[in-house]
């Protein structure tokens, strides 16, 4: 396997999961794409919708990325990430810099005030059609509502 010299690994965090890109440099593409989920079947359930235990545990452990493109070389890459996986510490270092970033967006998104709304706008009869039609209301909209 000296042919698979130089690789690069790009690690990338989303939603639970990481992705393992796998570049050569040798080859000047992605030859395998492999992601690694750790979080609960509850979590995934939730972020996905999707309730059907087998593609949630599809989700869980390093698997080939379906959507992504892969080489030939892809399953034995697995293989590879499979083996690397076996050291906890090195899956905890991953979870914890994946917590850092997730918790870094957790705070930024509650300083941003939210915005609601409980005023509801009234439209005007002879105001044009929120529709964008470009009728007036009670030519256009208002009579469905009636």
């Amino acid at each position: 396997m000296a042919w698979l010299k130089p690789i690069v690994t790009r690690l990338v965090a989303i939603a639970g999961e990481f992705f393992f890109n796998i570049y050569s440099e040798e080859r000047n593409e992605v030859v395998a794409v492999i992601a690694y989920g750790w979080e609960n079947r509850k979590f995934y359930a939730d972020w996905f919708g999707d309730n059907d235990p087998q593609a949630i545990a599809e989700l869980q452990g390093p698997a080939l990325n379906l959507f992504s493109h892969q080489s030939e070389l892809a399953p034995i890459l697995l293989d590879k990430i499979k083996y690397v996986l076996n050291d906890k510490n090195y899956v905890e270092r991953i979870k914890r810099h994946y917590r850092m970033f997730k918790d870094l967006i957790e705070e930024e998104n509650k300083a941003e005030p939210s915005v609601k709304s409980d005023r509801m706008v009234k439209i005007g009869r002879n105001d044009p059609c929120p529709c964008g039609s470009g009728k007036k209301y009670k030519r256009c909209c208002m009579k469905k509502k009636a």
